[in-house]
C-alpha cells in the first residue's frame, strides 16, 4: 500500500510527465549531449537566387532648342548642334523655311536669317555649355577621336560666295581654345564622315567633289568635282559616297580609283561600316550590305520620317535609329533580328548615339536630349 506520502509523490511524477509530453521537443530532436547534430539545410533569403535589377529609367540629360540631328559623344561629354534664328545682318535671299524643312536631310534649306551653337554637356555633372556661337545654319556635325568638325551653308537659290562666312570649322577637344576655319569659302561643304584624325567632306550643290582633311590641314580631293556626292561611309582604305542617282560607289582613298557598286533605291542619310558589310539607311529602308561586293543581303522597310538624324552602331554589331516616336529600333547586323525599345520618356526621338551600354537621343517634342543605360530591347 502506497502511503500518503508516497501517493502525492507519485500525482506530482505524473502530471510532469503529462506537462514534459505536450511542451517538450519531439523526440527525435533529444539526443544525448556527444552527438552533434547538423541541422538540416532550408531555403533562405540569402540562399535564393537574386532577382535581377530593375531596368534603369531614362533620364534628360540637357534641354536643347531647335537641335540638329546629330549626337556626337567623347568620354566626358556630349556634343549637339542647334539652330537659332536672329536678325538678318543681309538682305534676304529667300523665304524663311520652317524649322522642320530645315532639319531635313534633302536640298540645303540655308537661310540668311539663321544662325546657331555648338553645344555640349558634361556627361556626369550635366553642366551645359556653349563651345561657339554660329553665324549661320549648322548643318552637320562629326569626330575624328580629336577634333569636332561642323558645316553650314548659305540659303537655297545661290551657291556659296567668296565673301560669305566659312562653312567647315574645326575645334581640338583636346586643346580647346577657338574653332579655326577650314578649306574655302566659297564651297557648299554638307556632308562629313570621319576615320581617326581625319574628316572627308563633300561639296554638294556647290562646285562638287569631296575632299579630306589630316588632322585639321588642307583639303586633298578625293571625288572629282565632277561629281556632287552624298557621303556615305568610310574607313581606312575606302570612302563610300553615292551620286545624285543613288548609286552607290567606292573610292580607294589611296589610288583614288572608284568603283560602282549599284543602286541604293532612295537617297541615303547614315551609314555604318561593320566587320563585314556596310549598314546603309536610306530615306525609306534600312539596307544591309555585305562586302566585299557590297550585295544587299537585308532589307527593312521604315516609315517616312524627315528628322531622323543620324544612327549609331553598338558593340560593332547593332544598328540604332529613331523614325519620330517612342521607340528606338535596333537591327543586329549579324542575325538580322529587330527589336525595339519603348519608353514614355520619349515622344519624337531622332538623332541617337550609343556608348558603352548608354542610349543617347535627341527628342523633339521634349526639347531635350535623354539617356537610357542598358535599355531593354524586345
Amino acid at each position: 500500500m502506497l502511503q500518503t506520502k508516497d501517493r502525492m509523490r507519485l500525482v506530482a511524477l505524473l502530471a510532469c510527465a503529462a506537462v514534459l509530453s505536450c511542451s517538450s521537443p519531439p523526440a527525435t530532436s533529444v539526443v544525448p549531449n556527444d552527438v552533434v547534430v547538423v541541422p538540416t539545410p532550408s531555403a533562405s533569403v540569402s540562399q535564393l537566387p537574386e532577382a535581377p535589377p530593375p531596368p534603369a529609367e531614362p533620364f534628360m540629360l540637357a534641354p536643347v532648342k531647335i537641335a540638329m540631328g546629330d549626337l556626337v559623344l567623347t568620354p566626358s561629354h556630349v556634343y549637339w548642334l542647334e539652330l537659332r534664328f536672329r536678325g538678318a545682318k543681309r538682305p534676304r535671299t529667300g523665304s524663311l523655311p520652317s524649322a522642320r524643312g530645315l532639319l531635313g536631310f534633302g536640298a540645303v534649306l540655308m537661310c540668311d536669317e539663321a544662325g546657331g551653337a555648338l553645344m555640349r554637356v558634361d556627361r556626369k555633372s550635366g553642366l551645359q555649355e556653349t563651345v561657339a556661337e554660329l553665324d549661320y545654319n549648322p548643318f552637320s556635325l562629326a569626330y575624328d577621336g580629336k577634333r569636332l568638325y561642323w558645316t553650314g551653308a548659305p540659303c537655297t537659290g545661290r551657291p556659296a560666295r567668296s565673301d560669305d562666312p566659312e562653312w567647315l570649322w574645326s575645334w581640338d577637344t583636346s586643346k580647346g581654345g577657338e574653332p579655326a576655319p577650314l578649306g574655302d569659302r566659297d564651297r557648299n561643304y554638307l556632308d562629313m564622315v570621319t576615320t581617326p584624325g581625319a574628316a572627308y567632306v563633300s561639296d554638294r550643290f556647290g562646285k562638287g567633289g569631296a575632299f579630306r582633311f589630316v588632322d585639321g590641314g588642307k583639303p586633298e580631293a578625293i571625288v572629282p568635282e565632277t561629281e556632287q556626292p552624298w557621303v556615305v561611309a568610310v574607313d581606312e582604305r575606302s570612302f563610300f559616297w553615292s551620286d545624285r542617282s543613288w548609286n552607290l560607289w567606292e573610292t580607294d582613298v589611296q589610288t583614288k580609283k572608284a568603283t560602282k557598286h549599284g543602286p541604293l533605291g532612295d537617297m541615303p542619310s547614315d551609314a555604318h561600316l561593320f566587320e563585314g558589310g556596310l549598314v546603309i539607311r536610306t530615306s525609306t529602308e534600312v539596307l544591309v550590305l555585305s562586302r566585299p561586293a557590297m550585295t544587299i543581303e537585308k532589307r527593312i522597310k521604315i516609315p517616312s520620317y524627315g528628322d531622323r538624324g543620324g544612327g549609331a552602331l553598338a558593340e560593332g554589331r547593332y544598328y540604332l535609329w529613331a523614325d519620330g516616336t517612342d521607340r528606338i529600333s535596333r537591327l543586329d547586323l549579324t542575325t538580322g533580328a529587330l527589336t525595339v525599345a519603348a519608353t514614355s520618356a520619349a515622344q519624337e526621338a531622332c538623332g541617337v548615339a550609343f556608348d558603352k551600354g548608354t542610349l543617347f537621343w535627341i527628342d523633339r517634342k521634349k526639347n531635350a536630349i535623354f539617356g537610357w543605360a542598358a535599355p531593354p530591347f524586345r
